[in-house]
């Protein structure tokens, strides 16, 4: 993942963070990271995200990762 372009990385979810087409996150960050989407941001600025992982996935033994993709590039990746 470090060779994708425009990749920031947070032990925690800052106050203003802008939303990303795919999020990556442990499962103990999961609420902050709905609070970010859909409190924080404006009406009309609220995307729907949906779960990239069908099952649970681990970066390395013990460091469980949920994933996320918002529901207009989930879209476009759909078969026509």
């Amino acid at each position: 993942m470090r060779s994708f372009e425009d990749v920031q990385w947070w032990r925690s979810v800052p106050d203003k963070a802008a939303a990303a087409p795919v999020i990556l996150a442990t499962p103990d960050g999961e609420d902050a990271v709905a609070t970010l989407l859909y409190e924080r941001r404006p009406a009309g600025e609220r995307e729907l995200y949906m779960r990239l992982f069908d099952r649970a996935v681990e970066l390395r033994p013990g460091l469980e990762l949920r994933g996320y993709v918002s529901k207009s590039l989930w879209d476009k990746t759909e078969d026509p």
